[in-house]
């Protein structure tokens, strides 16, 4: 059906993907098949770092967090995403700077929405007052620890919604 090839229009600035175009070879449905949303590879490393330095108190993608965050430390106000450089166009030679060779179009589509849509979570968690911290695949393969030592530090930043009136104003040196 040609109809389902089109793009849906869902709001203004909003397009739906269209349906992935079978696949060119039984290797790349594996290839795709492969693929996950949750407990990839770069996030259970990450997880596993956070462990072994003593950090607790998280939470995996909860319902209540807009954007469902990857990590969230919800009584700091503070929300992960573990992005992967390919799916979410990092730009690091990780990402690879060409498109799929087939179904280029869809693929450019693919990918930009993806860019839209990680841009819509971080600003609308902004808006509620959590901080944001984006990962990449990358940052995580060359150095875990690093990355840990990055999110753990960015807990002990007070949020301006957790300190007080006088805390605040003495802050901002009133």
């Amino acid at each position: 059906m040609s109809s389902s090839r089109k793009i849906y229009v869902l709001a203004p600035g909003r397009q739906k993907v269209p349906r992935s175009p079978p696949p060119s070879s039984p290797a790349a449905t594996a290839v795709m098949k492969a693929n996950r949303a949750r407990n990839t590879r770069p996030e259970v490393a990450l997880r596993r770092a956070l462990w072994a330095l003593g950090t607790r108190g998280y939470r995996l993608s909860p319902r209540y967090v807009p954007g469902r965050p990857d990590i969230t430390f919800a009584g700091d106000r503070l929300a992960v995403f573990v992005h992967g450089c390919f799916w979410h166009r990092h730009g690091c030679e990780k990402a690879g700077r060409e498109l799929p060779k087939s179904n280029r179009k869809y693929w450019e589509i693919k990918f930009q929405l993806n860019v839209d849509r990680d841009e819509r979570k971080v600003r609308t968690l902004e808006n509620l007052g959590w901080r944001v911290l984006t990962v990449w695949e990358c940052e995580i393969e060359r150095a875990v620890e690093t990355v840990a030592r990055k999110v753990g530090a960015e807990r002990t930043v007070p949020h301006v919604s957790m300190l007080s009136k006088d805390q605040t104003r003495r802050l901002a040196g009133l």
